[in-house]
């Protein structure tokens, strides 16, 4: 559980210090769609590698996401997924506006914070002879 905690810190640090720098100000209607898209692939992959791992037992980290849910945690699971690619689309969506920069910082925090989480589950994935 610290590791989730520990890549959401990662992820406000990196977009703190590019909010800090204006990086957020500009609006880029590419890279916002490029996020966007991104951030919703990104959560079908958190799926699956999750579903590939539970078949691999020897993940630490997918054995305690799988034993933090309760009875029928993996509709939960999924349907969480479902609402965070949800939310990755409507901050694509709103960020799009000039005045939105916040939203912009808010969409790239997500993203950063699924592109770590997917890949440290890549990571663990390899060394746990999954991949």
């Amino acid at each position: 559980m610290w590791n989730l905690l520990l890549y959401g810190f990662v992820s406000f640090l990196v977009t703190y210090f590019l909010h800090r720098r204006g990086r957020f100000k500009v609006v880029r209607k590419v890279e916002s769609a490029i996020l966007t898209a991104l951030g919703v692939i990104l959560t079908f992959v958190d799926v699956i590698e999750t579903w590939i791992g539970y078949e691999h037992e020897g993940n630490p980290f997918v054995i305690q996401t799988i034993e933090l849910l309760a009875e029928g945690g993996w509709i939960i699971f999924v349907l969480f997924h479902i609402a965070a690619s949800f939310l990755v689309v409507l901050l694509g969506w709103k960020g799009i506006s000039e005045e939105e920069s916040k939203v912009r910082a808010a969409l790239f925090f997500v993203v950063v914070y699924l592109v770590i989480l997917t890949m440290m589950n890549a990571l663990l994935l390899r060394l746990y002879g999954a991949f």
